[in-house]
């Protein structure tokens, strides 16, 4: 499975969002046990949509995995 794929189950409209919640659960179907809780949070809050507390942008967050500009865990503070 395409890790685009755990996104577009909870993006069925492909609108290229999803709540926060779903951000995390499509993120740790994809990776089981990779990080924390708290780390994919940290992601997640990167990756809001400008103007949402609760809206994540999952094409720039694969986009930037894609390309090796996932933002490192823990840089942010």
């Amino acid at each position: 499975m395409k890790l685009e794929d755990y996104f577009h189950e909870y993006d069925p409209l492909r609108k290229g969002s999803v709540n926060a919640s779903d951000f995390q659960k499509a993120f740790k179907e994809a990776f089981p046990d990779l990080l924390t809780d708290e780390q994919v949070e940290e992601i997640q809050s990167h990756y809001l949509v400008q103007g949402s507390a609760d809206c994540c942008n999952w094409p720039k967050f694969l986009h930037d995995a894609e390309t090796g500009e996932v933002l490192c865990i823990g840089c942010l503070k």
